[in-house]
């Protein structure tokens, strides 16, 4: 039996993270330096800090559940990965990995979240209880991009072993993959890119593309 302080205590690291990513990206905004192991090590212990401070008898980072139960480990990959590449300028997912990511996000929250919510006579959310089909089609495509060298691979690998671990509050293996926050997200950078994928009358070239959740 999994003891509550896991998901307990990994509840407090995607707020952290997020307000992380705040520190990196509102600094550069307006010209400041946000790059380098020691600043981000001050960054990263003030935002810890921030999330445990009580507000009402609860710690900060804790309200933040009331948005969303459950955030997946793909959308703290994508936040990972826009931290990695303000601080450190390096990309962890890599252009395939986020392709992949955003994908996968927007093809499994459209499909699982209608049909969730009464679209349909099939409620997919069920197979996430026990072991089902879900985790024979998860696992191969996890080892396909592995062996492809896609770094979302390790992402979906790293969901695996959370969802052994017990590291959310769900016991249900969906609430690992995908979450209506990532879902969006992944909707959002596909259409922004679809809208710059036209071509430029005078270079012939296509309009740069923005990769991960923060340009």
């Amino acid at each position: 039996m999994r003891t509550e302080l896991l998901p307990y205590f990994f509840s407090f690291i995607w707020p952290a993270a997020l307000l992380l990513l705040v520190f990196c990206f509102v600094p550069r905004r307006r010209g400041l330096a946000t790059r380098g192991a020691g600043w981000f090590a001050v960054m990263a212990a003030l935002s810890v800090a921030i999330v445990v401070i009580p507000v009402g008898g609860i710690p900060l980072g804790r309200w933040f559940t009331g948005l969303c139960a459950n955030f997946s480990l793909p959308l703290l990959a994508l936040i990972a990965d826009a931290i990695s590449r303000k601080a450190f300028n390096l990309e962890l997912l890599g252009k395939n990995g986020m392709r992949t990511a955003l994908g996968f996000g927007a093809l499994i929250g459209s499909v699982l979240f209608p049909m969730a919510l009464g679209l349909g006579t099939f409620d997919p959310y069920s197979l996430g209880w026990n072991f089902s089909a879900l985790f024979i089609i998860t696992g191969a495509l996890t080892s396909l991009l592995l062996w492809l060298g896609n770094r979302f691979g390790l992402v979906l690998l790293c969901a695996v072993v959370a969802y052994h671990l017990g590291l959310l509050e769900s016991d249900n293996y969906w609430d690992y993959l995908v979450d209506p926050v990532f879902f969006i997200i992944s909707l959002v950078a596909i259409g922004r890119r679809l809208l710059q994928r036209p071509s430029s009358p005078q270079t012939g070239h296509t309009t740069p593309e923005s990769s991960g959740i923060a340009a």
